[in-house]
């Protein structure tokens, strides 16, 4: 029976691992400190410990379900002194796992994951992405799916119903998150939505590629199942008031109404047709109201939603679709991962560009100039 420290050498720790910065790890904690996923699982999620391990016990490292459970988030490496990208690093070791078949932590991680984490078929395939290590994702969603039934089951056995009822406003992540909180201790529990279907901006602006909307679906369902009442196309301030809410049967009220606004450049050419916001432009394509689109689309930003806006872009057959962004490759604020697909699909990027003002003929964009 083959060992971790049989599987991973002291050679490929030097070629994959970045050795040198590994080794000269501060051992600071910011990496922990700043960790979405320590935050959620307490102590029993702990970076820092993870990458001490590597050098020192890489078998107990492969053998422990924490290195299927980062998100992917890399706030730690934005942090770190040495700059450690930790979500690479423990995908070298994933793959690794998977291709000597040591899969049984990451079952204990997806159990971990629907014990700890909200909403986790969606969080599954938008941070923790089992398929880059080789899994397949459906797979590991049929578990979870298998593993929440029957932890709602035994929960449904020991939970007595409240007689207090909750609003939630607004069914975006925050929202449905507290509503299927509440729902498992036993609260009565209506959503109101303003926009026609549940989901917020995991519906409005999450890709079809990265998020589809047959898994979000299934997440709402769920929340019905468990006797969450969602009413949709209800806008509390104008449809429904606020203080109806407090004045009615409900005790407590959560507002989740979320960010929907773009920033605005505040240049000259703004206004001209051709020039979208990305939130909008996300949300008409995943509504399938965007049919056509330019054969060059430029895409100004350099976050995460600039990087879905340039992805679907070329989903939708732009034949040229580039990133402009005013700082270097390492200061970009999307993920390094996301990035390194984008360019993998084919979006071109520029740094060190800022765009001074937008031209346009007869109305319509025509060029930037930077």
């Amino acid at each position: 029976m083959k060992t971790a420290s049989t599987i991973i050498s002291k050679e490929d720790i030097k070629k994959f691992l970045d050795v040198e910065k590994l080794k000269y790890c501060f051992e600071c904690g910011i990496c922990t400190a700043s960790c979405s996923m320590a935050e959620l699982s307490g102590k029993s999620y702990n970076p820092r410990v993870l990458l001490e391990k590597i050098l020192l016990n890489p078998e107990e490292v492969l053998n422990s379900e924490e290195l299927w459970l980062c998100a992917w988030c890399y706030r730690c490496y934005k942090r770190c002194p040495q700059g450690l990208k930790i979500p690479e690093i423990l995908l070298f070791l994933k793959a690794k796992a998977v291709e000597h078949g040591l899969l049984e932590p990451l079952d204990k991680a997806v159990q971990k994951i629907v014990n700890q984490i909200p909403l986790p078929t969606v969080t599954t395939l938008v941070c923790f992405h089992p398929e880059r290590a080789g899994i397949d994702k459906n797979e590991v969603l049929k578990k979870i799916e298998k593993m929440r039934m029957a932890s709602l089951e035994e929960k449904e056995k020991a939970v007595k119903a409240s007689e207090h009822k909750v609003a939630v406003i607004g069914s975006g992540p925050a929202g449905l998150t507290v509503a299927f909180e509440l729902a498992k201790e036993g609260y009565s529990v209506t959503i109101f939505e303003a926009l026609p279907e549940a989901g917020g901006m995991l519906r409005k602006c999450i890709p079809e590629y990265r998020l589809p909307k047959s898994v979000l679906a299934k997440e709402v369902q769920l929340l019905r199942e468990l006797g969450v009442e969602i009413k949709t196309g209800v806008k509390i301030g104008k449809d429904l008031g606020f203080e109806d809410l407090l004045k009615g049967e409900y005790k407590a009220v959560f507002i989740g109404a979320g960010a929907h606004k773009s920033r605005k450049l505040k240049i000259e050419g703004e206004n001209l047709e051709g020039v979208v916001h990305a939130l909008e432009f996300l949300w008409n394509a995943n509504l399938g109201k965007i049919k056509t689109i330019g054969e060059n689309v430029v895409v100004i930003g350099g976050g995460n939603v600039a990087v879905d806006a340039a992805r679907t872009a070329l989903e939708l057959e732009a034949k040229e679709v580039t990133i402009l962004y005013r700082r270097s490759k390492e200061e970009m604020p999307a993920n390094p991962w996301e990035v390194k697909e984008a360019e993998e699909a084919g979006v071109k990027i520029e740094f060190l560009v800022a765009p001074k003002k937008i031209l346009g003929e007869n109305g319509k964009v025509s060029a930037i100039e930077c």
